[in-house]
């Protein structure tokens, strides 16, 4: 919400998204979103770009919705809309077992049950809303202690995985990064507790040039908060970075 905040003000007219059954937009999901989802941002896209106001495209994805645009902007590759000028992500996984392993460690406790704790009352509240479209056992709800047993319990059954190693694989952003044509800005500090840079840089010596990586000493996960004041957590170090970097590519 901050991000399509500050980019609104500095000028940008701003379209937000959700993931697929979450917020507002539980009641109309045909289904939960996982991490390789891409088809929700192409849609949209697809969408803009036939309308007559839009001559140019720019997008940007924070943590999760980030690692979706690198995955759908892998998939375009030299296809990918002539309005799309550029991709930022911040604070974004590129693999989602690595991301998975980092979170479920002793050490991010904390973190990983906040997480979890959305996730769950997310499954929950979909089972309640669309009985008939629920694949997976509200029963084994109870065993989830980790994201790696919501991947098993919930992902896999619900979108046709054959287990967490399974979505993990196939829906990971990874092996698309070779395939990327648009600039890409890929935002990132080194005290992330979250998307450590562990889990990004060994899979971006195969990525396209085109893809480029900012990290800051600080900021952890999606933070970079500077103060108290409203301007300090809308317009943080990561969002002035990803606004300097689509302006330029937008006058390019």
């Amino acid at each position: 919400m901050r991000g399509a905040r500050a980019l609104y003000r500095a000028g940008f007219h701003v379209v937000r998204l959700d993931l697929r059954g979450a917020g507002d937009g539980l009641a109309r999901a045909p289904t939960i979103y996982h991490a390789g989802m891409t088809e929700d941002p192409r849609v949209a896209v697809e969408a803009l770009v036939k309308d007559s106001r839009v001559s140019s495209l720019v997008l940007v994805g924070i943590s999760l919705g980030g690692h979706l645009l690198v995955k759908l902007a892998g998939e375009w590759g030299a296809h990918a809309p002539s309005a799309v000028r550029a991709v930022v992500t911040i604070s974004s996984p590129v693999d989602i077992a690595s991301a998975t392993h980092e979170i479920d460690r002793i050490r991010n406790v904390p973190y990983g049950a906040y997480v979890l704790l959305g996730l769950v009352k997310q499954a929950h509240d979909f089972a309640r809303v669309h009985p008939d479209k629920t694949r997976f056992e509200l029963d084994r709800l109870r065993c989830v202690r980790k994201i790696r047993d919501y991947h098993d319990h919930v992902i896999a059954p619900m979108h046709g995985f054959d287990g967490a190693d399974d979505y993990h694989a196939r829906a990971s952003a990874a092996p698309y990064l070779p395939s990327i044509t648009l600039p890409t800005l890929m935002i990132h500090a080194d005290d992330d507790p979250m998307v450590p840079l562990s889990t990004v840089t060994p899979f971006l010596g195969h990525a396209s040039k085109n893809v480029s990586l900012l990290k800051s000493t600080g900021g952890g996960h999606v933070g970079w908060l500077g103060g108290l004041r409203e301007t300090h957590w809308v317009n943080t170090w990561a969002i002035e970075r990803s606004i300097a970097f689509l302006r330029k590519h937008l006058a390019s």
